[in-house]
């Protein structure tokens, strides 16, 4: 959901040319955003569920904002840990790869196990009593994720170190997440 200082303002920024598409599965959030969006010609806020890229790749918004012969970017933050193994979320990758053009980027943030204590476990067993569970993974686990895709510098890092503006002070596994960037090569 945009917020301030999100996707469409950062690369706003940059260049003001720039079109981002949003997604989300969630009436009130896809609401909220499209009234936060109303007045942008470059972003948009679909109704479509991530986990179904068809539905998002197709979608006449999408379809019109982007072109798909041109590098892009997605976004899939704080996503896949809620897709677990059975649902093949490396194969929900692939899905989005195979549209995008070499040169194209993808970003995505999970939870992770690594570095963390009980505190984290007690919050997988909350999610489990949600209907929501969390899969939580390894660097070694989204690595996997994102075969076919050249990962970039720095690596599969904690998100505060995924290139910090400034020193970090709190120790990077408090995040409890990993971060990645990474492009298709062919």
């Amino acid at each position: 959901m945009p917020t301030v200082g999100h996707v469409h303002e950062v690369a706003h920024a940059i260049d003001p040319a720039a079109r981002v598409v949003y997604v989300d599965n969630e009436p009130i959030a896809v609401a909220h955003s499209e009234i936060v969006l109303e007045d942008n010609d470059n972003a948009a806020m679909i109704q479509a569920d991530a986990e179904y890229p068809g539905e998002v790749l197709e979608h006449p918004t999408t379809t019109a904002l982007l072109d798909f012969s041109r590098p892009v970017m997605v976004i899939m933050a704080a996503f896949v840990h809620f897709v677990p193994d059975s649902r093949d979320p490396a194969g929900l990758i692939a899905r989005y790869r195979e549209v995008l053009t070499p040169g194209s980027l993808l970003a995505l943030s999970s939870g992770t196990w690594e570095g963390q204590g009980e505190e984290t476990k007690r919050s997988v067993a909350l999610y489990e009593k949600s209907g929501t569970p969390l899969t939580l993974r390894s660097a070694d686990e989204l690595r996997a994720l994102v075969h076919g895709f050249e990962i970039l510098p720095p690596g599969i890092v904690f998100t505060p170190e995924w290139r910090p503006d400034d020193p970090l002070e709190d120790p990077p596994e408090q995040s409890g997440g990993l971060a990645l960037v990474a492009r298709k090569q062919r």
